[in-house]
């Protein structure tokens, strides 16, 4: 951003994008499954004065795991995120912090009806989601956007 709120547009130099994508299921038992997927990459800048920086709101990890159980009348899942950390700004200055989030859900279903009860966000964890950052007058200002907070889904639903 440039004085007074002007922005500066450019084009962005070359980059690479690589890193390993993966999903693997596992039956446990016929009412037990897990899960885990995710993302382990390095996105950077490759020319130019910004060669080797990350590039910004990038994330270089990202996993997600769920293990769950679903019997006749019940189901329940517990979920784990995982985001790793992302830096603001080109010049790789100010940084998101890695977090993680725990859901909890619980199911109960008889005669068309179903009643469902989401815990989001289970340990209430603070984090940024996304945010952005500059430098003016030797300062470095960054801003971010709040995740959630806890919150809760209750859903019932009738099928006929």
């Amino acid at each position: 951003i440039e004085q007074e709120g002007e922005y500066e547009y450019y084009a962005a130099d070359y980059t690479r994008h690589s890193g390993l994508e993966f999903d693997v299921k596992y039956k446990v038992t016929r009412a037990v499954d897990m899960s885990i997927n995710g993302a382990i990459t390095t996105n950077t800048f490759t020319t130019g004065s910004l060669s080797g920086n990350s590039i910004p709101t990038t994330p270089g990890m990202l996993l997600n795991s769920r293990i769950g159980y679903k019997g006749k009348y019940f189901s329940t899942y517990l979920k784990w995120r995982y985001v790793g950390k992302q830096y603001l700004d080109v010049d790789n200055i100010g940084v998101i912090d890695p977090y993680y989030t725990t859901d909890l859900s619980f199911a109960a279903s008889w005669q068309g009806i179903k009643a469902k009860v989401m815990v989001n966000n289970l340990f209430n964890v603070l984090y940024e989601t996304f945010g952005y950052g500059y430098q003016w007058e030797d300062q470095y200002y960054s801003y971010y956007w709040p995740g959630a907070t806890r919150y809760y889904n209750l859903s019932l639903t009738y099928t006929f």
